[in-house]
């Protein structure tokens, strides 16, 4: 082959971004096949008709197809009601994405191909290909269950139910192609109904920018897609339970909101709350990250790994943080996890103590040129891949 290289096809929900969660996972893997000489071809969709990717990755090649929320008309709902499939896959089958990824392997002959994502785990079974590696985003059926059990409101919870219980059947139709699996969290990996495939964690690309928090400001952030219902009960919770206690001892603090899709629900809480502002999606994180004295992620439900709290470490942002939302870390350094009870009290005390926090951001910077470095994932990359 020529100069050697492998060929790749690397499915995904959206283009590799680097700005949100899931393109921030799939960016740095794109960068880590590029680093070990791969020739990465990637198929995705786009949010927006135009958004264009501002810094392309070397050996490695784009095809787009725009996408939006899919409205259904209510006899559509009923008939997806009784799909094999969760109503969340269902979002993101797409035909004519289908026949882009089968022209693809069927002109030209791929090394390897990567499927990124629980919805995208479907296309992989009408693919004839030895070689597939699925790449864990989060596992659904882990997330849907939760979400039942905490749903309190009846139609919803059956709805939730019946997303479970599809999850299973769908986990043990659409993932047995898969021989590889590289998962984000160690907790995942009996999840997925396939046996004798290998399992392995993988390091994730993260670079580190400079430490940009504020030693003035009392200002805290949060970071992260606002109709994720994770997010929202998490934020929801601190905005109610938490941020009060904090005004408290630090009137002048304010509370930075950063996130695309904003719900109804936070914007009520939102106006409700004082000393709260709602950016939205934001070009630069640094913006609000240097105004900032640390960030905070109150999420209590994890099955994947919190794309936010790498975001704050790489900037030197110290973390207060619910012990579920750092498990698939490889190292706490540059976090302070809190159970909800101490939740203010440690957001408090850091606050008023600004030497602890230089050490904690020194730290969390540390973290990331020591587990999220492009040698590391390079070197995952040489031994997993092939």
């Amino acid at each position: 082959m020529k100069n050697n290289k492998k060929s790749i096809l690397f499915i995904t929900p959206f283009q590799p971004l680097n700005n949100s969660g899931d393109s921030f996972i799939t960016w740095g893997i794109i960068k880590g096949l590029s680093k070990i000489n791969s020739s990465v071809e990637v198929i995705s969709f786009k949010e927006n008709k135009k958004t264009k990717l501002k810094t392309k990755i070397k050996n490695t090649s784009y095809f787009s197809k725009p996408w939006k929320y899919p409205s259904f008309s209510l006899f559509k709902k009923l008939l997806l009601f009784f799909s094999i499939s969760p109503f969340f896959v269902n979002k993101f089958f797409d035909h004519e994405f289908l026949e882009k990824i089968k022209n693809k392997t069927k002109n030209k002959d791929f090394d390897q191909i990567i499927i990124y994502g629980y919805a995208m785990a479907k296309y992989g079974s009408f693919l004839n290909h030895k070689k597939m590696i699925y790449l864990e985003d989060e596992d659904m059926g882990k997330i849907f269950k939760a979400r039942f059990i905490s749903e309190k409101r009846a139609i919803p919870k059956i709805f939730l139910l019946t997303e479970y219980v599809k999850s299973l059947f769908y986990q043990r139709l659409y993932f047995r192609k898969f021989k590889k699996f590289w998962i984000l969290n160690n907790k995942n990996k009996n999840s997925y109904f396939s046996k004798n495939s290998k399992k392995i964690k993988i390091p994730l690309l993260v670079q580190s920018e400079k430490i940009c928090f504020s030693n003035k400001s009392k200002d805290i952030v949060f970071t992260g897609t606002l109709n994720w219902d994770e997010n929202k009960q998490g934020l929801i919770w601190f905005l109610k339970d938490i941020w009060p206690d904090v005004l408290k001892k630090n009137k002048k603090s304010i509370f930075h909101i950063v996130g695309k899709n904003n719900d109804s629900d936070i914007k009520r809480v939102v106006e409700e709350s004082e000393n709260v502002i709602s950016h939205g999606f934001v070009d630069d994180l640094e913006d609000v990250y240097k105004k900032s004295a640390l960030a905070v992620s109150p999420i209590w439900v994890n099955a994947g790994i919190k794309i936010k709290i790498l975001n704050y470490l790489q900037y030197g942002l110290p973390v207060v943080a619910s012990k579920i939302s750092t498990e698939a870390l490889f190292s706490l350094d540059g976090i302070v996890v809190a159970r909800k009870e101490y939740f203010a009290k440690k957001i408090n005390s850091l606050l008023v103590d600004n030497k602890k926090r230089r050490l904690i951001a020194r730290k969390a910077h540390e973290n990331i040129k020591k587990n999220y470095s492009i040698k590391n994932l390079a070197s995952f990359l040489n031994q997993e891949l092939w």
